[in-house]
């Protein structure tokens, strides 16, 4: 029997983690490697690019898109359906929030607010002399959370009414001096997180207003975490588990209550925020990624998206390891993921997409995106002898397929080597995965020659529900 692959996610410079798959354990086998989902359309919102967000609300979806130079709220069913129920025009493009309450949905772009109430079919700007504008959004008891955009500043809506507000509810994020990026609700503790310095935790200290005698919220005894946060949009409670965000030194970093870590590894750091190597030079930017997170196929996953440097990556909560997952790009080739926002609806998985108006459920049980392929990628450990020459009899990759394709064909494996740590590769060589029916199949590559230096790299683009059981690279 091959061994198990887990030996296959390392640490290394290049290409080392598993792209489009996750390691799991198994009931009968000790780990397997597992395909993530793919997409199938819900609806196109016509006339719409990027969808911005989506919340889910009283039986229906809410997705703000694109249209032009405004934007668009939709109402969305289970079936697809859509209508519109309004538009703005203070921002088209970038992060933004939605909350509801009992009896509103609250819309912020970054720049200002604005809320529909379902009963009156009403969607206004917010428009009360003390809302300064919003920054973000976040709910908690009743209230909405609110920052001044570019200010140290935030404070709350009257209870259950994003409507109304008072100039007594405001606060300022003290204990450090940089501004406020985003604010978060966990476990009913607002996290105040920083643009650059550092992070402050509070609780709803059940009093009325802001003042020192009876204030609405406290600052936590110790409540300092000093790790901020790098982008607007990234930040996420790893599905309810523990506040977990891309910090501004471009790590990513787990909190539950007010103890932080970095739980991202070298590799992610050096990728993001680079090394100051011209190998590793670090994205241009890391202050658009986007996040959210989400439950599937027993794993709790977080996903982070960078659009500039057009690469997905996602922690496992569950194992702790970070892997990636891209799509197919409209230009040809493949990116970053095509999920710009998240919702889970009816225990449903729904994404919007960052470059058309397309909504997708999301699904262990479609094999490609929409109809385009997913390519998969494993890297194995680059392994070096120095000037000792290894040999290379046979390769081996044992798969649980069984299900082939629907036009009858075989399935194909892909395997290439490089002799120089990832820097060029051979020509791909391909092996059957097995038909219908031949549910555990091995594939071979037999007399791969000799070499100081060897790193082997497997690809898969056929839309069946990959499960890969053992490797044996033959080292």
């Amino acid at each position: 029997m091959p061994p198990k692959p887990w030996p296959i996610i390392v640490d290394a410079l290049y290409g080392d983690v598993p792209n489009g798959l996750f390691p799991s354990k198994d009931t009968s086998q000790e780990l397997v490697l597992l395909p993530f989902g793919g997409l199938l359309s819900l609806c196109s919102l016509p006339d719409c690019t990027e969808i911005r967000e989506g919340w889910s609300w009283g039986g229906y979806m809410y997705w703000l898109a694109r249209r032009g130079s405004d934007t668009v709220l939709w109402r969305v069913d289970t079936t697809g359906a859509y209508s519109e129920v309004g538009s703005f025009a203070t921002s088209y493009t970038g992060p933004a929030w939605m909350r509801n309450n009992q009896t509103q949905l609250c819309v912020v772009d970054g720049i200002t607010g604005y809320v529909y109430t379902p009963a009156s079919n009403n969607f206004v700007q917010i428009t009360d002399t003390d809302f300064p504008g919003a920054g973000g959004l976040e709910y908690q008891d009743g209230y909405g959370l609110f920052f001044e955009p570019n200010t140290n500043r935030w404070f709350f809506s009257s209870l259950n009414d994003f409507l109304s507000f008072d100039a007594l509810d405001f606060y300022s994020k003290e204990a450090l001096t940089d501004n406020i990026r985003s604010i978060r609700s966990f476990k009913r503790q607002p996290y105040i997180l920083g643009a650059e310095f550092g992070s402050e935790v509070w609780y709803n200290n059940g009093g009325n207003n802001s003042s020192l005698q009876t204030p609405t919220f406290a600052r936590n005894t110790g409540g300092l975490i000093n790790y901020g946060l790098g982008a607007a949009k990234g930040v996420d409670d790893m599905d309810g588990t523990a506040i977990t965000w891309l910090s501004s030194w471009g790590q990513i970093v787990q909190a539950v209550g007010i103890q932080a870590k970095v739980v991202s590894n070298q590799m992610f750091d050096r990728e993001v925020a680079g090394d100051g190597s011209l190998a590793q030079p670090g994205y241009s930017t890391f202050a658009d990624c986007i996040t959210f997170s989400y439950r599937d196929q027993g794993h709790i996953f977080q996903q982070f998206t960078f659009p500039t440097a057009d690469v997905t990556w996602v922690l496992d909560g569950t194992t702790g390891l970070l892997l990636k997952r891209q799509s197919y790009k409209v230009a040809g080739g493949y990116g970053r993921h095509r999920a710009n926002c998240y919702v889970r609806h009816n225990n449903k998985h729904y994404v919007g997409d960052f470059e058309n108006g397309t909504i997708y459920e999301m699904s262990a049980e479609y094999k490609d995106d929409n109809g385009h392929l997913i390519q998969r990628i494993l890297y194995s450990q680059d392994v070096n002898n120095g000037k000792t020459l290894m040999s290379f009899p046979n390769a081996q990759v044992l798969i649980e397929a069984g299900r082939g394709l629907t036009d009858g064909s075989t399935p194909q494996i892909g395997l290439e080597f490089s002799p120089d740590g990832g820097q060029t590769w051979s020509s791909m060589v391909t092996r059957s995965v097995g038909v219908t029916g031949q549910y555990q199949w091995q594939a071979n590559w037999n007399q791969l020659g000799s070499a100081y230096r060897r790193m082997y790299r497997l690809t898969m683009t056929d839309p069946i529900a990959w499960k890969i059981t053992g490797i044996d690279l033959g080292v």
